[in-house]
């Protein structure tokens, strides 16, 4: 794994990384930049739909074969579920976060106007089905089981990450890294995002999702979690435990200690993890969790104890 002073709560964890040679620029095609980097379309034998349709516009969060359509000779694919165009191949080269910014605004490819992802959007195309990597091997071909950068800052020298696994952490910024450019913006919405009940409920007017306002201040195994969801009945029942996609929406970037809207869920405890639905697709007997403290996933066994924020 290519990635340096890994941060994980208050501790650093040295991956140890050996030194590597920066290779010459060369574009996602692997052709080195230049006015011989010109190339004929290349031919793909993966297949994917080349225009959107109602049967591969998927509603899941997770995305899936069915969520991306190939555009650009198969240079790029575009996600059907928001409309994000990513770059398909990625370089052989590392940056470190600054130079991974400039990477993506002087990419050429397709006609350019290309950005490094903030980190919904590089979470947006993790595909929990699969892990070493954790993306969709037919949109994403040949993709190294690397750390990716995001164009998302973490306080002042660090930014956030995510690993091959899928897992989102921050980290050094003049740590190198893998690079993958996006161009679209996900949907945002511009008036108050979430609607607060009286009952004890908080509608996400962008997901659609309604979550408890505040949760117990209890711990719980993960069958325990499930189990607690089912048997709630805030306003009405049909509770249950979230995806992980589904509770990192909850986490704000721009915030700490807890990484959420604290107006719409006070008390959020940012000590320990929450819970999500999503099992880990390397081990039955684990499942992804959420931290609140500055809004990184990671997964953990069954049997620990976390904290339970329930969805409908």
């Amino acid at each position: 794994m290519l990635w340096t002073g890994l941060l994980v709560g208050s501790m650093s964890i040295g991956c140890g990384m050996s030194h590597l040679e920066q290779a010459e620029p060369v574009d996602p095609a692997g052709a080195e930049i230049g006015e011989s980097s010109v190339r004929a379309p290349r031919q793909r034998n993966d297949a994917l739909p080349r225009v959107a349709t109602s049967e591969n516009v998927a509603t899941s969060p997770v995305p899936s074969r069915a969520s991306f359509f190939a555009d650009h000779d198969a240079d790029t694919v575009i996600d059907a579920r928001n409309g994000l165009e990513w770059q398909r191949a990625v370089g052989a080269e590392l940056h470190d976060w600054k130079h991974a910014i400039v990477y993506c605004a002087e990419l050429p490819l397709a006609g350019g106007g290309w950005h490094l992802p903030t980190k919904p959007e590089l979470e947006s195309i993790i595909d929990d089905t699969t892990f070493e990597p954790a993306v969709d091997p037919q949109a994403f071909p040949d993709t190294p089981a690397d750390v990716f950068w995001s164009s998302s800052p973490r306080g002042a020298s660090a930014a956030w990450g995510v690993t091959e696994n899928g897992h989102s952490v921050p980290s050094d910024a003049s740590s190198v890294a893998r690079v993958r450019c996006v161009r679209g913006e996900l949907p945002t919405i511009t008036e108050r995002r979430f609607a607060v009940s009286a009952s004890g409920t908080v509608h996400d007017k962008l997901t659609g999702l309604t979550w408890q306002a505040t949760v117990a201040r209890e711990t719980f195994i993960h069958d325990a979690a499930v189990d607690h969801c089912a048997a709630l009945s805030v306003q009405s029942t049909g509770w249950r435990l979230p995806t992980r996609g589904e509770l990192l929406t909850l986490a704000d970037e721009s915030r700490a200690l807890p990484a959420i809207d604290s107006n719409a869920f006070p008390g959020t405890p940012s000590e320990s993890f929450f819970w999500s639905s999503t099992r880990y697709a390397a081990a039955s007997d684990k499942r992804w969790i959420v931290y609140f403290d500055a809004g990184k996933s990671n997964y953990t066994d069954v049997t620990a104890a976390g904290y339970v924020r329930c969805v409908r």
